[in-house]
């Protein structure tokens, strides 16, 4: 079903979509709307095509060949070898509702992995399409198919940036939420750890239940404390609170003020 989608200003100038043909730049669009929350829909050109360019005289498969080869787009199978499509920078980009439903589609893998939308650099005249450079020391220098930007996840090295989950925070987060400014040792090694309990998809839900929660904000009647990027990857349990309601259920400022109180108190993890 189509979704109702945000498109920035810095799309128009932006010299990687200035590279694109104009069909290209147009389906690009489309695509979004007829995205999931996490970016992903069924890779069917012929039904694509109807949806989104039912008046032109166009191949919808090769502008998808086009978005793949300048990695806008990574054209992959499933493990029953549905074709999917998922648009890279997707949640960099978009704030899906909240009660948007979650994905139903597989997420793009690397030995078992999910993929984040980290750099991936498209290495021209592969000698095996989808299989990472070993002379090549970044792991995000992705080898593609120029014909449809699939990678061989049998083949293909894992692939897991860390940094993709300060951003996600940075995206899915708003004032007066801090920032995330930087990535220390000890934040690394607390994001890695948190990495291997849950996907970037699960950690985006998190994200947006805390932006969405006014004490998690701070906007209650004594907010005195917000929700920090080291509060929600110091441990495993505040995602699962995160996540179970506790903080988005609807309370008087009386309550909000004793959580409050028992917090500064206890020193407690609310």
């Amino acid at each position: 079903m189509p979704r109702i989608r945000n498109i920035k200003p810095e799309f128009f100038d932006d010299p990687d979509i200035g590279d694109l043909s104009l069909q290209a730049r147009l389906l690009f669009i489309g695509l979004w709307v007829q995205a999931d929350r996490e970016g992903r829909l069924i890779d069917d050109p012929r039904r694509l095509k109807i949806r989104l360019l039912p008046f032109d005289d166009v191949d919808v498969d090769g502008l998808l060949s086009e978005l793949s080869g300048k990695a806008m787009i990574v054209r992959y199978q499933d493990s029953v070898g549905t074709n999917l499509i998922w648009v890279r920078q997707f949640s960099k980009h978009q704030r899906p509702h909240m009660k948007e439903n979650a994905s139903v589609l597989e997420p793009f893998t690397i030995n078992r992995k999910e993929v984040s939308a980290g750099p991936i650099k498209v290495v021209s005249s592969p000698p095996d399409p989808g299989v990472l450079d070993p002379g090549i020391l970044d792991p995000g220098v992705l080898r593609l198919d120029a014909g449809n930007a699939s990678l061989r996840s049998d083949a293909a090295a894992a692939y897991l940036d860390i940094n993709d989950l300060a951003s996600a925070w940075n995206s899915h987060t708003t004032a007066p939420i801090p920032r995330c400014r930087e990535l220390s040792p000890a934040r690394r090694k607390q994001i890695t750890a948190r990495l291997k309990e849950r996907p970037i998809s699960s950690w985006r839900e998190v994200f947006t239940r805390i932006n969405d929660s006014p004490f998690c904000r701070g906007e209650t009647e004594r907010g005195q404390w917000k929700a920090s990027f080291d509060w929600i990857i110091g441990n495993a349990d505040n995602a699962i609170k995160v996540l179970e309601g506790k903080y988005d259920r609807q309370t008087t400022p009386s309550q909000d003020a004793e959580v409050l109180r028992r917090f500064v108190a206890r020193g407690e993890n609310t």
